[in-house]
């Protein structure tokens, strides 16, 4: 199996296109994959790479300042409609699309401590306990699995967690 799991550097110097376009406009961006892919041949193509986007859809969407944060959580709008997630529900959609008999399109998603972290100097204060960050990154958990939903609907069919945060949590707290 040739992997090359993650284009975008090579989609990028390819189109003339900032990495950032995964973000953006995801259509032009599939297009630059599909150039990328066309050199790589890879079996799998992982559809992005942006270890802080799951982060920036859910600050988004629960903005600091009033309410508590775990109902600024829950109250959230699905991670598939917020920006810039939605726009990696379009992007997958679109590869979908574009490689109906291969490769594989496989959705990279951010894990739930390393989002947490992420999240928590905006959320949690200072004398937080480990209980409210393992509650954080079961929110976040909750939210990562409705994404993981709208890219298999999206038409993934693999999904790639990339976890870098693990001492945001105890070892207790990691199940």
């Amino acid at each position: 199996m040739r992997l090359a799991p993650v284009l975008h550097d090579l989609a990028g110097r390819l189109s003339g296109r900032p990495v950032e376009d995964a973000r953006n406009e995801p259509m032009p961006w599939a297009y630059a994959l599909r150039d990328a892919v066309g050199l790589a041949r890879p079996d799998v193509l992982v559809s992005h790479w942006d270890p802080a986007l799951e982060a920036d859809a859910l600050r988004a969407g629960a903005p600091g300042g009033v309410g508590d944060w775990v109902d600024r959580l829950l109250n959230a709008p699905p991670l598939a409609d917020a920006p810039p997630a939605k726009q990696t529900v379009e992007l997958v959609q679109t590869l979908a699309e574009l490689f109906r008999t291969g490769p594989a399109i496989a959705a990279a998603v951010t894990g739930p401590v390393t989002v947490a972290a992420s999240l928590a100097p905006d959320l949690l204060d200072p004398e937080s306990t480990e209980d409210d960050r393992i509650e954080l990154a079961d929110l976040c958990a909750d939210a990562l699995a409705g994404l993981i939903g709208a890219y298999g609907e999206a038409g993934a069919s693999m999904v790639i967690v990339f976890e870098h945060e693990t001492s945001f949590l105890n070892d207790d707290g990691v199940s």
